[in-house]
């Protein structure tokens, strides 16, 4: 009797359009990613604009309608990846702006 090979995995198919990210709570530590405008309660669940615009304008990822990959929230900060891993805003604020 031969051997069976496994079948190759195969990562997970990316979510077209992707994701829309909000937020509610409390921000008053930046945790929002808002700008020290953005510090405080926010009592209602919004979508977060800075993500939304750089979705939107494809900012993110390398491929028409990419998005955050990853999210990791807690009590003092939130941390996105995007498509292609790359951690933070810094290098979705330079490509786009």
């Amino acid at each position: 009797m031969k051997g069976e090979i496994n079948a190759i995995p195969q990562p997970p198919a990316r979510v077209r359009p992707s994701r829309t990210l909000w937020l509610f709570g409390n921000g008053d530590m930046g945790q929002f990613g808002l700008g020290t405008g953005g510090l405080g309660e926010v009592s209602r669940p919004q979508i977060h604009g800075w993500f939304e615009q750089a979705r939107q304008t494809q900012a993110l990822g390398l491929n028409e309608g990419a998005g955050i990959e990853k999210l990791a929230v807690g009590g003092m900060h939130n941390l996105a990846i995007d498509e292609v891993g790359k951690v933070g805003l810094q290098h979705i604020i330079t490509k786009q702006y």
